[in-house]
């Protein structure tokens, strides 16, 4: 993968739902209304083009958005019959992330082990 300025080689896997945009992942959503509707609605947008990416068929997904409260950028979910995909900013060095588990349904939401993984923004 070729690195730099100017390079618009995406970023392979899992991430490439989260490439360059005009969001800054980095800025924290809390106390802070306008970043967190940004936070949301780009979040949103990335799950769906993973989804599309994975070849997930219309209606064997939930795309779910918990705003919270003042203080705390809420998730994005994407629920899917055997995957659980959450973005979200937590308690990482980067302070945004993604948690990813498996489920046996949408309706499974403890599932397997959760796995958090820094996003690269």
């Amino acid at each position: 993968m070729t690195t730099g300025p100017g390079s618009r080689e995406r970023a392979p896997g899992l991430f490439r739902f989260m490439e360059i945009d005009i969001f800054d992942w980095n800025r924290s959503c809390s106390y802070d209304e306008q970043q967190k509707r940004r936070f949301h609605t780009t979040a949103r947008s990335r799950l769906k083009k993973l989804a599309a990416e994975l070849a997930l068929p219309p209606g064997s997904f939930d795309l779910r958005s918990n705003r919270a409260g003042i203080a705390v950028s809420g998730e994005v979910t994407l629920h899917h019959d055997h995957a659980y995909i959450q973005a979200s900013q937590f308690g990482l060095p980067s302070g945004h992330g993604i948690l990813i588990r498996t489920c046996r349904s949408r309706k499974d939401y403890s599932g397997g082990p959760n796995h958090f993984v820094a996003s690269p923004c």
